[in-house]
């Protein structure tokens, strides 16, 4: 046998234990039964943040500032789970700013270790978007500027 005519069996044949392997996962996912309706009971409030309290600066400008910090969060029975939150122990606060208006945002880490936020429902240039790419640093401040879209605005963390 050719060493070309043996590759290509080999590749073939790995490529059909691929395929068939793929398959078989998906045949099984889609069995799955998903359907939760009436088996979970939602007992508890959804938690809305509140809205954040701003200032202004001379200019005019809307200002946050906002506090990441660690703490406790009781989700149910039983021990406290450690969490981080802005202005807060879990989650962070809503952000309200009219269409057009400028908003600057002061953001404190009070962690013992870097962290960003990255802007959920807010149409901001990538370079103030946060992310891994704009950490505070552990006990750091940071600071941007923008102006406001409408839209629903929330805060992830980022480690």
């Amino acid at each position: 046998m050719r060493r070309r005519t043996a590759l290509k069996a080999i590749g073939f044949g790995i490529g059909g234990a691929v395929a068939l392997g793929g398959g078989g996962l998906g045949a099984y996912y889609a069995a799955a039964k998903r359907d939760t309706a009436g088996k979970i009971a939602f007992d508890r409030a959804l938690s809305i943040p509140a809205l954040a309290e701003a200032g202004s600066d001379a200019s005019g400008a809307r200002v946050f500032t906002l506090g990441i910090r660690s703490g406790e969060t009781r989700f149910k029975d039983g021990p406290p789970t450690r969490t981080w939150g802005v202005n807060g122990t879990y989650l962070g606060p809503t952000i309200r700013a009219r269409r057009g208006e400028r908003v600057e945002f002061t953001v404190r880490n009070g962690l013992g270790q870097e962290t960003s936020l990255h802007w959920h429902g807010m149409h901001l240039p990538a370079a103030v978007d946060g992310g891994p790419h704009q950490s505070v640093p552990a006990g750091g401040v940071s600071t941007a500027t923008t102006s406001s879209r409408r839209g629903s605005r929330w805060a992830a963390r980022w480690a």
